[in-house]
């Protein structure tokens, strides 16, 4: 829980997820409505934000959320690319994954994949952070223990691997047999079995 008065940064995602920062507020009268709005005035340079209250960003991030501004804001610890967001995500009820523990599969380098079949792939558990749900990727390797990669409860815990893949952590400790692939080998298996025993009739005795 964040205390309402702490300094936060106000950031703006486009489209395209390129920050902006919350620099000031503008006036500005629409001649339509003969009424004038409070806008954010924002900047791209990280260095130009202006902290705020946290307590004053949830009320400005409820408003330019709605009509008539629209706008994508996040609130921010940190002024800087990759800041992880502190505020509720309103498309987290949407997000196809749940807090808890996942087998994410990946091809033999180490690269996510699509498919729950993929030969191989890493275990990413659900941790609690002083940011919050996260996902966690663990090494075993002994060089790589300072080095578990996380994500966001937004972000999912495919991308735990995907930014081990990216920062080459893959090669250096190869994912795991899938789990499931023999489980289903197996199950398959016993089937056979069973289908191959001959089945009594009275009398066969």
């Amino acid at each position: 829980m964040i205390d309402k008065s702490r300094k936060v940064h106000l950031c703006f995602l486009n489209s395209y997820k390129q920050r902006s920062w919350f620099v000031k507020t503008d006036r500005r009268f629409d001649r339509k409505t003969g009424q004038s709005t409070t806008w954010p005035f924002v900047s791209d340079d990280p260095h130009d934000s202006v902290s705020i209250t946290y307590e004053y960003a949830e009320i400005s991030r409820r408003l330019w959320r709605d009509e008539p501004f629209n706008l994508n804001v996040r609130i921010a610890l940190e002024p800087n690319q990759s800041a992880e967001f502190v505020d509720p995500d309103p498309k987290v009820d949407s997000l196809p994954w749940e807090h808890e523990d996942y087998f994410i599969t990946t091809d033999e380098t180490g690269q996510p994949s699509d498919s729950v079949d993929a030969p191989f792939g890493y275990n990413v558990k659900a941790v609690h952070t002083v940011n919050g749900a996260m996902f966690c990727l663990r090494f075993e390797t002994p060089i790589l223990q300072n080095q578990s990669q996380f994500s966001t409860f937004q972000e999912g815990p495919t991308v735990a691997v995907l930014r081990a893949f990216e920062r080459g952590f893959c090669k250096v400790e190869r994912p795991k047999t899938n789990p499931h692939i023999e489980a289903k080998r197996l199950e398959a298996e016993r089937q056979t079995q069973q289908a191959r025993v001959p089945r009594l009739r009275p009398g066969d005795m």
